[in-house]
């Protein structure tokens, strides 16, 4: 992963992680959060390009072997306080991030079907997240008991971006050529 000054038009910090496919910016932009194929998932200092916390996702949960823990997608909650992973066999694991001690699972949960793009969106609140899968469905779960709350509707085809308005009562999906809101 790259890292930007854009205002002096050049290149800060270079943060190794092989197979990136998942990033995200904290709120407040101090941290940045990288997943990938590797099934690791790695936190970053965002002024200094340092590695904050590292998280080697199959020990950390101790799943079925047979668990495809890759990550196409990473998101911050809106109070930056936890991070959503979305994985390959289309598990979503919730973690707490604190500043003190190594991130901890809260949840982890299990979507309908498998995910095949990182689309996830918090709602604005941090209640629910929405995730695009690969069966072109887009869903929205309660992010504490990993209910689902709502089968928003399908696309033509997989979903490859999801946004929440800022009153939460707008979910933007887009995939296959179509955008729904």
């Amino acid at each position: 992963a790259y890292v930007w000054n854009i205002e002096q038009n050049k290149q800060v910090a270079v943060l190794p992680h092989n197979e990136v496919y998942g990033l995200d910016v904290s709120r407040d932009s101090k941290f940045l959060a990288t997943a990938g194929w590797d099934q690791m998932l790695r936190i970053w200092d965002l002024v200094t390009g340092d590695l904050v916390r590292e998280i080697a996702v199959k020990d950390a949960l101790k799943d079925d072997p047979n668990s495809d823990l890759r990550m196409y997608g990473v998101k911050f909650s809106p109070d930056g306080n936890h991070f959503a992973a979305v994985h390959m066999d289309g598990k979503i694991s919730i973690w707490n991030l604190n500043d003190d001690t190594v991130p901890t699972l809260d949840h982890y949960f299990q979507c309908d079907t498998r995910f095949v793009f990182g689309a996830i969106a918090y709602s604005p609140d941090g209640f629910w997240i929405a995730c695009g899968l690969g069966d072109s469905n887009v869903r929205i779960y309660d992010v504490q008991s990993g209910d689902e709350l709502f089968h928003v509707g399908s696309h033509p085809d997989q979903v490859y971006t999801l946004g929440f308005g800022a009153d939460k009562r707008t979910l933007v999906s887009g995939g296959g050529g179509i955008s729904y809101l």
